[in-house]
């Protein structure tokens, strides 16, 4: 893969950078990430990193670009 903005190879690492509030691929190198104000969502290097609360996170996300009703958990 290209990084959209300078046409350069991404590495392994940045091709699975993505956005925080969408949760798209950014296909964006690091070097033209310094210079978009955003903090990208690294992937977990293990699935033991993943806890409940990221889940639930990324489902409160989802529901936020797409408009549907989605619950959280209250405990």
């Amino acid at each position: 893969m290209r990084c959209s903005c300078c046409n350069k190879n991404l590495t392994d690492f940045e091709s699975v950078l993505r956005h925080p509030v969408t949760m798209e691929f950014l296909d964006i190198c690091s070097r033209c990430l310094k210079d978009i104000p955003i903090n990208p969502v690294e992937p977990a290097s293990e699935i033991d990193d993943v806890d409940y609360d990221d889940i639930e996170e990324l489902f409160y996300r989802e529901s936020i670009v797409t408009g549907k009703q989605i619950g959280r958990a209250h405990v």
